[in-house]
C-alpha cells in the first residue's frame, strides 16, 4: 500500500467510522491477498507440471 490518509481533522466521531472501517478493510484485504497467494502457487504447480511432462516427453520420444 502506497496511499496514507489523515484523518486528523476530522470530528472525532467520523475518525472512529473510519478507524472500526480500517479494521474491516485490512482483514478483508488479508484475506484477498492469501488467495492471491493460493492462486499463484496453484498456477504455477500446474505450469511447472506441464514444463516436466513436456521435458519427460521429450526424453522418451526417439531420435
Amino acid at each position: 500500500m502506497t496511499e496514507t490518509f489523515d484523518g486528523s481533522r476530522m470530528p472525532e466521531d467520523k475518525r472512529a467510522e473510519v478507524e472500526s472501517g480500517r479494521a474491516w478493510w485490512q482483514t478483508q484485504m488479508a484475506s484477498t491477498l492469501e488467495r492471491l497467494a493460493e492462486l499463484c502457487a496453484a498456477r504455477y504447480a500446474v505450469t511447472a507440471l506441464g514444463r516436466s511432462r513436456t521435458a519427460a516427453e521429450e526424453t522418451r520420444r526417439p531420435a
